[in-house]
């Protein structure tokens, strides 16, 4: 058996929560103008909560897939595979992340919002996390002039 943290549309996916040291979430895509989606970054003193999933080595294949991730070549995929400790409920347990290569800080769809939110709600994860993560990438991606 193989985990997976998720933190955006494959939320859907997951079955428990944990939590992710070293890491927020973020909002961005591959190029200005592209499609936008969920990722963490790495951020040292702070941490996500991320959905958990419990799959095959076949199934971290089917994410692979889903994710662009590129195994002969991870730096050039959409997104990278990471192998992370993860939190859950005071036990350290091992799972694989998936983290955007060079994202570019854009402000999620209305419709991304709504589907994470769903999903948070479903799992009991922290509103705030989600709520400060879009915040970010609106105030970065569309500065306020003064």
């Amino acid at each position: 058996m193989q985990r997976v943290a998720v933190y955006g549309i494959l939320l859907r996916d997951a079955h428990a929560i944990a939590r992710l040291d070293g890491y927020r979430l973020a909002f961005g895509g591959a190029f200005a103008g592209g499609h936008v989606f969920a990722t963490v970054v790495e951020a040292p003193g702070e941490h996500v909560m991320v959905g958990v999933v419990e799959t095959t080595a076949e199934g971290v294949h089917r994410y692979d897939s889903i994710e662009g991730h590129r195994a002969d070549d991870p730096g050039h995929g959409f997104y990278r595979r990471e192998f992370v400790q993860l939190d859950m409920d005071g036990e350290t347990i091992e799972a694989w992340v998936y983290v955007m290569n060079r994202p570019v800080v854009q402000a999620p769809t209305h419709n991304l919002l709504l589907t994470m939110l769903r999903e948070y709600v479903r799992l009991g994860l922290p509103m705030g996390q989600l709520v400060k993560a879009a915040g970010e990438a609106m105030r970065e991606e569309a500065p306020m002039t003064r």
